[in-house]
């Protein structure tokens, strides 16, 4: 990817423009942004990322997805640092042997209780159930969803 970044940009250097042109088609960045502040334990970072991420037309259920996925994660990486599992362990476990990612994601989850996350994650099965059934809709019930479980947390 790096080898198609610098041919991309040729002999100027590489700018921010340059790495969106080219990882446009990716995931988009304002769902990983919801992700990484979350991770953070930044709930006004979580805020405006969600709301980009609404405003730029983000299915709403692919975001409950991936903070699904990332809660989930989270809660596996508390129960092996927990369980003394060996670093490398942990990385296949939840970062497909990446370690860096594995470490990322323990510094995350020692950021919360079990509780927390776990009422988190409960939350977001909430949320997923109130938007199939039609009870709410998509924006409303991750605005309601991350209201409750990171803006009513800080403090």
């Amino acid at each position: 990817e790096l080898r198609k970044l610098a041919t991309y940009a040729g002999d100027r250097a590489i700018s921010v423009d340059d790495v969106e042109a080219l990882t446009a088609d990716t995931r988009p960045a304002s769902v990983f942004a919801i992700t990484n502040a979350i991770d953070r334990r930044e709930p006004a970072a979580a805020a405006e990322a969600l709301r980009r991420a609404l405003a730029e037309g983000q299915p709403g259920l692919r975001i409950l997805a991936s903070l699904a996925g990332r809660v989930s994660d989270l809660i596996v990486a508390r129960d092996l640092v927990a369980s003394k599992t060996p670093p490398t362990e942990i990385a296949k476990r939840i970062a497909r042997g990446n370690a860096r990612m594995a470490e990322r994601l323990v510094e995350a989850a020692r950021r919360y209780r079990g509780e927390e996350l776990e009422a988190m994650l409960t939350g977001l099965f909430e949320a997923d159930l109130a938007i199939k059934s039609n009870a709410m809709g998509e924006e409303p019930a991750l605005v309601a969803w991350l209201g409750e479980h990171l803006l009513a947390a800080r403090g």
